[in-house]
């Protein structure tokens, strides 16, 4: 989790042809998304521009506030209109009340019904507890998805990404797919990449 990329480089596969990285794209505000029901693209930030009718130049900004408003404690819409525009956006203020008025014996529940435990000087993260938790089971869902439907041998886990070795007819097969469909929830898109290739010694 806390390699630094240039010493991912020395990671190799020890079986198969690739070592290959299976990253969920831009995982949690997929989540926030699709719980309040709307149908993001495969960048969730340009959807949200989109939306809005914000310019794409305004990305950047988009996504700072975006991932701020969801483990932010302060819905406030004065300010920065942006912040004000996503907050108003995802209704924060009524989807915090909501969780909220819906704890019961110091929990909540997150999209799939999976407990989750708030106590009293947690309760203003319940938005953040919900939106983890849900993000923690889609991966999971995700990742025995794509073990299912194709050969791989995974390596490990890392919250939203997956290491794997694959041959490189796997490779090719999981390169023209980028989207596990999660029921009831929607369409979660994934990023590959190879991180090294088997070296072959022949003696």
């Amino acid at each position: 989790l806390t390699l630094e990329k240039k010493w991912k480089e020395h990671l190799s596969p020890s079986e198969r042809e690739y070592l290959i990285s299976i990253d969920l794209i831009s995982l949690e505000p997929r989540t926030l998304m699709l719980t309040q029901n709307k149908k993001p693209l495969k960048d969730v930030y340009l959807s949200i521009i989109k939306d809005l009718g914000l310019s794409n130049n305004d990305r950047s900004k988009v996504k700072i506030y975006t991932l701020a408003s969801m483990y932010s404690k302060d819905f406030s819409i004065n300010g920065n209109s942006i912040k004000s525009n996503i907050v108003k956006y995802f209704d924060l203020k009524n989807f915090k009340k909501g969780l909220i008025n819906n704890i019961n014996d110091q929990h909540i529940y997150n999209f799939f019904g999976r407990p989750i435990y708030v106590g009293e000087k947690e309760i203003n993260n319940v938005i953040n507890y919900y939106i983890q938790s849900t993000s923690a089971d889609v991966s999971l869902y995700c990742f025995s998805e794509i073990k299912r439907k194709f050969d791989i041998l995974p390596t490990c886990i890392i919250h939203d990404e997956i290491i794997c070795e694959v041959d490189e007819k796997t490779y090719k097969e999981i390169i023209e797919n980028d989207f596990i469909e999660v029921p009831k929830l929607g369409r979660f898109y994934y990023d590959i990449k190879i991180i090294n290739k088997k070296v072959w010694l022949w003696i």
